[in-house]
């Protein structure tokens, strides 16, 4: 993975839940570049000493905003289809754009 592609796309939250979109180069064999993207998904957390973790699983309750987000995510994607299959962005130039839905 390129350098300019060390942090993620867009994010995603609806409560504890958030969903990562992450944009991966492609090069062909004839010259052209394009995105590959790729979505995570975790959900927030306070231990019992009150620090912030992140885990892979959902409580019942976080099913309906993982679906929320991720629906949030495959929009974003779809929506800009064009515009990722044809420009190669500079990732660090880019300010990261973050979603919330309390």
């Amino acid at each position: 993975m390129s350098s300019d592609f060390t942090r993620p796309e867009r994010e995603f939250r609806v409560g504890a839940v958030r969903v990562t979109v992450w944009g991966n180069p492609r090069y062909g064999s004839d010259g052209k570049t394009w995105v590959s993207h790729r979505v995570a998904m975790d959900r927030g957390y306070k231990d019992h000493d009150g620090n912030w973790k992140k885990a892979d699983t959902l409580e019942t309750d976080d099913i309906p905003k993982a679906i929320m987000a991720l629906k949030r995510a495959y929009e974003y994607l779809t929506m800009n289809k064009q515009a990722n299959a044809t420009d190669t962005p500079n990732m660090n130039d880019a300010p990261l754009t973050i979603d919330r839905v309390p």
